[in-house]
């Protein structure tokens, strides 16, 4: 019955995260990173990237135990980064090569490439598994 339970919060209630880079009125740096505890193992059903201009701006995602640095098989958004490109906004409703997030995990969000963005907001919808 936990299960069904879940499964009808996942639909009825979905799970949004933010994650704000502000570079403070200066351009954001290619590798500048975003950390977050992963409070419970889920997939990302949805992303969406905002951006304070028409810009570009990718974010890689990674997958790793806390204090540890993330290495290639880490990622979980398998060369597919949340990105715009030459917009100010960017999304995908069905990051279906994506992997999941394992509770106690730490998410590392990595700005691999970036051009005239001061500031962007990263958003994830989350499943709980």
């Amino acid at each position: 019955m936990n299960t069904h339970i879940r499964d009808n919060q996942n639909v009825i209630n979905p799970t949004g995260v933010s994650f704000v880079l502000d570079g403070g009125g200066a351009e954001v740096l290619t590798g500048s990173q975003l950390l977050w505890p992963v409070p419970w193992s889920c997939t990302i059903d949805r992303w969406d990237v905002m951006c304070d201009a028409a810009s570009d701006i990718a974010f890689e995602i990674y997958a790793v135990s806390i204090g540890a640095t993330p290495a290639s098989e880490d990622s979980i958004n398998a060369g597919s980064p949340a990105f715009t490109a030459s917009s100010a906004c960017g999304s995908d409703t069905s990051p279906s090569a994506w992997g999941a997030l394992t509770k106690g995990d730490q998410g590392l969000f990595l700005v691999s490439s970036v051009n005239g963005v001061t500031k962007s907001t990263l958003t994830l919808y989350l499943n709980r598994t």
